[in-house]
């Protein structure tokens, strides 16, 4: 029997602009570097169905376009030149910049991440060259039967056109003009509900008088955000199929299943790896892979999302064997939710979780990051100090009443 973990997660030093931006910061004087991420809460779900890939091409573009008094060439020699880095993007919630750099170099790269923040340029050469990339990219999903799969699959499950299943076509991605990023980016970057996580090798009240100078003066931005798209619970079964010509199958089976924040997420964390996200030893990979010969992959489980997440099981096969496995994953499933796991089995899941709990927290980088995205996310500030906690609590009927 392993020994009990007792563990409790470090909290980052936090502080406030008067503008409403949250800091934290967590030092690490190991190596002489400072790396920092700007979470700004908007991202693709609230983008128009019109304009489908606007959101990834304004996170984009805030960087490569250049900022104000700096153009894309420029920007990118004195950051190569520096050493150093600035990345943007928005994802479906949020958006985030970041950068890296010496900390020497902080002072500067601060003032120019600062611009791209604050003053993008959204130059119209970078922006031909993403919608460029961005209709090669769409003519070349065909070729890739996992992406070909996801994308039906969420279209299956979240309905044709929903904002938790935007998909940009060539049409759309041509619609994208400089003026509606620029529209996009007015929305959603603001100060006030923004979080800034810094770590590295810097003193806590040298770092806080560049925040301050840089990004104090950032306008707060008076319009409330934009409420999460509504979104319609239906189970609708079904057998949906992409025929190619392809010798093997690539299958996701699965439902719409609940929302990131909900009672039985601890049982369900403890669920997942005994049925299918614990390697070699869930049930999936055992049965499916290893015993029957099924499957070149499986895995599966319960897993959240903004409104309604799903539970999906996902593996590829040769294509002879597909109807073979469909049916053994569908046993499993069933047992899964009839069967309460046994005494030991549950105190190997629950010790697989806690050990790779911790390691959410290895680095003073991933304390930080980790705060903000819990924050980002909606879950409760007590989350991660109790997640322990959640887990022992984990016993076998209550895992087999979540699944």
């Amino acid at each position: 029997v392993l020994p009990q973990l007792n563990f409790q997660p470090r909290k980052p030093t936090e502080w406030q602009l008067s503008n409403g931006l949250r800091v934290m910061f967590e030092r690490d004087p190991i190596v002489p570097m400072v790396r920092g991420t700007l979470y700004l809460p908007g991202g693709a779900i609230f983008e128009p169905a019109e304009l489908a890939g606007l959101a990834g091409a304004t996170g984009q573009q805030m960087r490569e376009g250049g900022i104000e008094w700096l153009p894309p060439n420029v920007l990118d020699k004195r950051l190569d030149g520096l050493g150093a880095a600035i990345e943007s993007s928005f994802g479906d919630q949020y958006g985030s910049v970041a950068f890296s750099c010496l900390t020497e170099n902080l002072p500067e790269i601060l003032q120019v991440f600062a611009g791209v923040v604050r003053r993008p340029r959204f130059d119209t050469g970078r922006l031909e060259l993403w919608k460029k990339l961005a209709l090669e990219g769409i003519a070349r999903r065909r070729d890739d039967p996992d992406t070909m799969a996801s994308m039906i699959y969420a279209a299956v499950l979240y309905g044709d056109n929903s904002p938790y299943n935007r998909v940009e076509t060539p049409d759309t991605v041509k619609r994208i003009t400089v003026e509606e990023m620029r529209k996009f980016y007015r929305r959603f970057a603001r100060p006030n509900g923004a979080i800034l996580v810094i770590s590295g090798d810097v003193e806590l009240e040298l770092l806080k008088e560049l925040i301050q100078m840089q990004l104090g003066s950032w306008s707060a931005v008076s319009e409330t955000l934009p409420m999460l798209p509504e979104m319609k619970a239906e189970f609708r079964p079904g057998l949906f199929v992409l025929k190619r010509k392809f010798d093997q199958s690539t299958i996701l089976l699965g439902h719409l299943g609940p929302p990131r924040v909900f009672p039985e997420m601890y049982a369900i964390s403890v669920f997942n790896r005994l049925f299918g996200m614990g390697g070699l030893e869930s049930k999936l990979f055992s049965e499916v892979r290893s015993k029957d010969g099924l499957a070149y992959s499986v895995y599966g489980g319960v897993f959240p999302g903004v409104k309604y997440g799903n539970f999906q099981v996902s593996m590829g096969t040769r294509g002879t064997e597909t109807a073979r496995a469909i049916s053994r994953v569908l046993e499993l499933t069933e047992d899964a939710v009839k069967v309460a796991p046994n005494a030991t089995d549950i105190g190997h899941a629950q010790e697989g979780v806690n050990r790779g709990f911790v390691f959410k927290f290895a680095t003073p980088e991933l304390v930080t990051v980790r705060a903000a995205i819990i924050d980002v996310f909606g879950y409760p500030k007590f989350f991660d100090s109790t997640y322990l906690e959640g887990i022992r609590d984990g016993a076998a009927l209550s895992v087999l009443d979540a699944a």
